[in-house]
């Protein structure tokens, strides 16, 4: 049975994408990381940086390296995409900014 669907745009319709990272950083505080990085996810896949920053750094601390480095990938390349012109820093140099934040 083909229903059509060739992407997932709008699957996120209705869902307060700020909300659901900010029920992340809670889940996080309160000591339950796994979960947190559950609803990160669910954030990140619906295009919030800042839930895949919070991946980045969460498999940067657990020595994930290659994990790290896709979360970071995605941060980048959602910057890239939301960039209006070509006289904005480099997205690669913000992260990076970030991470003397955070070190």
């Amino acid at each position: 049975m083909d229903l059509g669907v060739t992407e997932f745009d709008g699957w996120n319709g209705g869902v307060d994408i700020d909300g659901v990272q900010a029920f992340a950083c809670t889940l996080y505080l309160a000591h339950h990381p796994e979960s947190a990085r559950f609803w990160w996810r669910f954030a990140a896949a619906a295009g919030d940086n800042g839930a895949a920053y919070c991946l980045y750094l969460d498999h940067l601390s657990l020595g994930e390296e290659r994990e790290a480095r896709f979360w970071k990938k995605q941060v980048t390349a959602t910057l890239v995409r939301s960039s209006p012109s070509h006289t904005d820093p480099d997205p690669e140099e913000i992260v990076d900014a970030l991470d003397t934040w955070t070190s």
